[in-house]
Formats: C-alpha cells, sequence, structure tokens
C-alpha cells in the first residue's frame, strides 16, 4: 500500500521544527487500518446484512489483513510520498529521496506476483461510472466499426478491380487475340491474386464470426490487407490494439460483460459480394473454355479432312489389288491414333500424336490447324489456372473428327475387297481368262484370234 502526498508536518523540540519521524507517519497509517478492519468486523455481525455487502467487507477486512502483515515490528507492505514544500526536482528533496530508496526496495524486491483468486479483493464501479463507462464503450466500438468499414470498402474496391482485370483477360481469349507466354504469365499471377483474396476473407469470416476481440481482428486484418497490397495506416491498427486491452479493463472494472457489436456484420456485405464476382468469373471462365474446346475441334475437322483427301487421291491412284490391304493396315493405325487422342487430356498430348502419327502414315496436314490448337490450348491453360476448381474441357469430343475418316476406311477397305473378290470370281471363266479375244474394237473379231483375224 502506497499513500501519496502525505503532507510534510512539523514538531518543535527546543528552538528547532523537525519533520515528523516516518515511522509516526505510518503509526497514523496502521491506526487509520485498524480502526477500518474494526468497523469491518462490527458490520459483520449484524445478521441483517446483504450478501453482496458481506462479500464486500469480508474482502474489505482481508485485504488489510494482508496489507498489515508484519515483519519483526515494521510493516514491510506500507510506504508514502510525501508532498514537496517548494517546487523544485525531486532529486534535490532528502526526505523524498529516502523514501525513494524504501520505495523502490518494496516494489522491485519485495513485491511478488501470484495467481489471481476469485477471492481477490476487487472494487465495484458506482452506477454513476457504470453508464459513463457504456458510452466509453460505445464511443470505442464506433471507431472500430468505421475503422473496419473504411478497410472493408477498400478491400472491395481492391476486388472489383481484380475483377475488372480478370473480365478483360477472360474476353482477349474468348476473342481470340494473341497473347504472348508473358502476357499469360502475368495472368495466372491475376487469376492467383484474384482467388487469394476471396479465401483471405473467407478465413476473415470464418474467425471473426464469434469474436469481438478488435485487437486480433484489426491485426488478422492488417495481414490481409497487407497480402494484397492494400495500404492503411498502422497507427489506426495499434490504436485499435490499445482500445481492446483497455476494453478489456473496462470488463475487469465493471465486473460484467460490455455490449459490443459483432465485427461479422462489418464484412458480411462485402464477403456476400465478393461470393458474387467469384461465380461471375467462374461462369465466364466456363463459358471461354466451350468457345476454346469449339475451336479446337474445328481445327480438327480442316485436320480430318486432309486426311480424307489424302485418301482419296490414294484411292485414284494406288493399284486396286493392293489398295485393299493397305487400306485395312492404315484403318488399324488410324484407330490407335484414335485411341491416343481420346486419352489425351491436354493439347499437346494431342498435336504430338496427330504429328506422329500423320508422319507414319505419310500425310500432311495443315500447319495453320495444328499452330490453333496450340494456340487455344495455351488458353485453356490460363482458363485452368483462372478457375478455382478444376476445370473440365471435353476433351473426348477431340477424336469425333477422325471417327469419320475411321468409317470411310471401313468401308472403302470393304469396297475394294469385294471388288477384288468379284475380278477373282470372273477370272474362272473363259471369257476372262482369254479376254484378249473380247477386247476388240470390231464386233465381227468377237472370240477370234490374231491369225484368224489377218486370214479373213
Amino acid at each position: 500500500m502506497i499513500v501519496s502526498e502525505v503532507n510534510n508536518e512539523y514538531e518543535n523540540k527546543g528552538n528547532d521544527s523537525l519533520s515528523v519521524d516516518y515511522n509516526k507517519i505510518k503509526e497514523g497509517v496502521v491506526d487509520f487500518l485498524l480502526e477500518a478492519k474494526k468497523l469491518c468486523e462490527e458490520i459483520l455481525k449484524n445478521p441483517d446484512i446483504s450478501e453482496k455487502d458481506r462479500k464486500y467487507y469480508s474482502s474489505t477486512k482481508t485485504i488489510i489483513d494482508i496489507i498489515l502483515e508484519k515483519n519483526s515490528e515494521c510493516y514491510p507492505k506500507i510506504e508514502f510520498l510525501r508532498t514537496k514544500a517548494e517546487p523544485k526536482h525531486i532529486g534535490n528533496v532528502t526526505l523524498i529521496q529516502e523514501r525513494e530508496r524504501n520505495l523502490e526496495k518494496m516494489l522491485v524486491r519485495n513485491l511478488q506476483y501470484t495467481r489471481k483468486d476469485q477471492r481477490d479483493f476487487s472494487y465495484n464501479a458506482p452506477d454513476k461510472s457504470k453508464n459513463e463507462i457504456t458510452d466509453l464503450v460505445r464511443e470505442i466500438n464506433n471507431n472500430a466499426w468505421f475503422y473496419f468499414n473504411e478497410v472493408s470498402h477498400q478491400i472491395l474496391k481492391h476486388y472489383n478491380d481484380l475483377t475488372e482485370r480478370m473480365h478483360r483477360e477472360i474476353k482477349l481469349v474468348t476473342d481470340d487475340v494473341f497473347l504472348d507466354d508473358l502476357s499469360l504469365s502475368t495472368s495466372k499471377e491475376l487469376s492467383t491474386e484474384f482467388y487469394n483474396a476471396y479465401n483471405l476473407m473467407s478465413n476473415l469470416m470464418e474467425e471473426i464470426k464469434n469474436s469481438t476481440d478488435t485487437g486480433d481482428i484489426a491485426m488478422k486484418v492488417k495481414h490481409i490487407v497487407s497480402s494484397l497490397n492494400i495500404n492503411i495506416s498502422n497507427q489506426s491498427v495499434m490504436q485499435l490494439v490499445k482500445q481492446e486491452k483497455y476494453l478489456k479493463f473496462l470488463v475487469t472494472l465493471t465486473g460484467t460483460e460490455l455490449n459490443r457489436n459483432p465485427l461479422e456484420d462489418v464484412f458480411k456485405n462485402t464477403f456476400t459480394h465478393l461470393a458474387y464476382l467469384r461465380n461471375t468469373v467462374q461462369g465466364e471462365v466456363k463459358e471461354a473454355a466451350e468457345k476454346l474446346n469449339f475451336r479446337i475441334v474445328s481445327s480438327l475437322n480442316g485436320i480430318a479432312e486432309a486426311f480424307h483427301k489424302h485418301y482419296a487421291n490414294k484411292m485414284k491412284l494406288s493399284d486396286i489389288q493392293q489398295l485393299a490391304d493397305e487400306l485395312e493396315k492404315e484403318y488399324n493405325v488410324i484407330m490407335k491414333m484414335i485411341g491416343k487422342i481420346g486419352n489425351a487430356r491436354t493439347t499437346n498430348e494431342l498435336v504430338k500424336t496427330i504429328h506422329d502419327y500423320a508422319n507414319m502414315l505419310d500425310i500432311t496436314v495443315p500447319k495453320e490447324n495444328m499452330l490453333g490448337i496450340t494456340n487455344q490450348g495455351r488458353y485453356l491453360e490460363f482458363l485452368k489456372n483462372a478457375s478455382e476448381g478444376e476445370l473440365t474441357v471435353e476433351s473426348t469430343t477431340w477424336a469425333n473428327p477422325f471417327e469419320a475418316i475411321s468409317k470411310y476406311l471401313q468401308q472403302a477397305q470393304k469396297w475394294y475387297t469385294f471388288l477384288n473378290a468379284l475380278y477373282d470370281k470372273f477370272s474362272e471363266y473363259e471369257i476372262q481368262k482369254n479376254k484378249q479375244l473380247y477386247n476388240v474394237a470390231n464386233l465381227d473379231d468377237w472370240g477370234k484370234t490374231t491369225s484368224n483375224k489377218e486370214s479373213r
């Protein structure tokens, strides 16, 4: 216990006026505490005392007993500070210097910290003070609400800007505008930042759902805005942290929980709008992927047309008797190619498969179609990065254009097999064996040998 601003009293000794001794002042403090203790004991004897008052006076008596604990003949837990007789630096006042050394000994050497106990003495704030505390809490709440509301708007503005940039990037892909590797890399970073912002806000909403600790939430918000490269005043954050400590002190002082606004409401509208923007971008990504896949299939139709022309010319120029076997072999090769295309998951795999099998079959494919597929594949990779979840591309449709080629070869092979069989059957007849006798310009020479024709 430290008694401050003790008046400087003096007593006369002969012709001298001396300052009242330190021990006499302490005895006066002890006498006051003993009187207070006695008063508490008398009040506690009253059987009609309320439970609240009984608890209060019992705690008061306990704290007085603790303060009056003696060490030999001293009271080490009581000290005081004298009032300066005249304005001057404390270091120049001898009596105060003496007490300062005793205070230092008490606070630094003798003071011991123990775990708080519910039975410890506490101070109940009067109703008037509680009303003022309520007003103070309301003001602190309003400050926190205003700050978080401003930050929430900044996050929303940042996310709106990200969304607009995502719109532009997706539109470039949809419009088939050529994007170099650097542009695609930048787009990937943009999409990462876009979804990172949403995920950070989602995590924040979970953390503050049942929290009212403005200091803790302020630090979390500071981390989020720093991750998003949004500049906010660090001083404002630290001010909220200090205010939260003050609020906790007020809770201890009043002994009741203070009515504070749930901070979840501050960010609810922002998070709802962020979710809407995310879903909008997801829809655009899916729609763009469908358009890119349509372009890929269109390029594959052009390549399949090149295959068709190749085989149409081959059938015109090849020996009909060997054509059936050749078509059967190449039909099997085409079927293997179709199987690989059906299992392809990227356009790189698709282009490599077509290139390898086209070389194997000695077929020239349009370079612009192959390049078109490659570019659409690069754009698909961007869309996969721009998609929050796995982006499904209908790669099973890639094999469809070549199914018609396989059917065309199969039918041609059957037709030429039939023609060869028909030829073999006709070869069994006399007219076919000696077809030179019947291959004449004049009907009079039909079935006659060359010698018969000459003797005619």
